[in-house]
């Protein structure tokens, strides 16, 4: 009975640590500390407790940071088809791969940050082009069906809309001179 319960007790020492290797490789984590390997001595109920919270604490940080990193990507998405842009293939490996890692974070954070400074930018941009325009428009005495037909064909933020809306005020510029 006693060496089927340390067999048991072994068993289930090499089913978490295999557990915990794939957890911290998801992780890049290299330095495992007292959980690098189950070794050939103690197989103890308290161990094997310590064992047992790290897995389930390993596990919850894991989910946390796929539950982030999903909800990094759907801003990513989000400000993307804001700017009419695709995304880039480095950015793209990190989430086909589905990878956690503290430098994936990194990498995206700073991608989102870049993408609402873009944005910010393009916002602007766009503010000031709009403003000409609707002057000019009022000026020229554009009517209401025109004015429509140009914004619903504008509803982003993307470089080519804002090429088409540069076009329009120079074309309305043209007009007034």
């Amino acid at each position: 009975k006693f060496h089927i319960k340390c067999e048991k007790q072994i068993m289930m020492f090499k089913s978490i640590q295999n557990q915990l290797d794939s957890l911290f490789e998801q992780l890049e984590i290299t330095d495992k500390g007292e959980f690098a390997e189950v070794g050939d001595f103690d197989f103890s109920d308290e161990r094997l407790s310590k064992y047992q919270k790290k897995l389930k604490d390993v596990k919850a940080e894991v989910k946390t940071r796929v539950d982030t990193m999903d909800q990094m990507k759907s801003s990513v998405n989000e400000l993307l088809q804001q700017l009419g842009e695709t995304t880039p293939s480095d950015i793209l490996l990190i989430f086909d791969t589905n990878s956690i890692t503290d430098e994936s974070f990194k990498e995206v954070n700073s991608f989102i940050q870049d993408l609402e400074q873009e944005k910010e930018k393009r916002i602007n941009k766009m503010g000031t082009i709009a403003n000409e325009i609707t002057r000019l428009w009022d000026l020229l005495n554009v009517s209401t069906r025109e004015r429509q037909r140009f914004l619903q064909s504008h509803s982003t933020l993307s470089n080519s809309e804002i090429e088409s809306c540069i076009a329009e005020r120079d074309r309305l510029r043209e007009l007034r001179n």
